[in-house]
């Protein structure tokens, strides 16, 4: 059974949530993944891991995690 920590703060997060981290913090497999195939700053890939930065992550969902208010400009 899977539960979700509801005690995860800004401050208890890793600087980088992998998709373990974020299934803990109630995100689906499917969803991280989702997101990391979307053209999202905070997008991360280190060591050929991928991991969501979570600064960048938690700016987007205060401006309503909606992905054209986050896409880089292509100049």
């Amino acid at each position: 059974m899977n539960t979700v920590n509801t005690s995860i703060t800004r401050e208890t997060l890793p600087m980088y949530i992998g998709v373990h981290d974020a299934v803990r913090m109630g995100i689906t497999r499917n969803s991280f993944y989702t997101l990391t195939h979307r053209d999202n700053d905070f997008v991360v890939e280190i060591g050929g891991r991928v991991y969501l930065d979570r600064d960048g992550l938690l700016a987007w969902l205060d401006r309503g995690g909606d992905k054209k208010n986050n896409r880089k400009d292509k100049e």
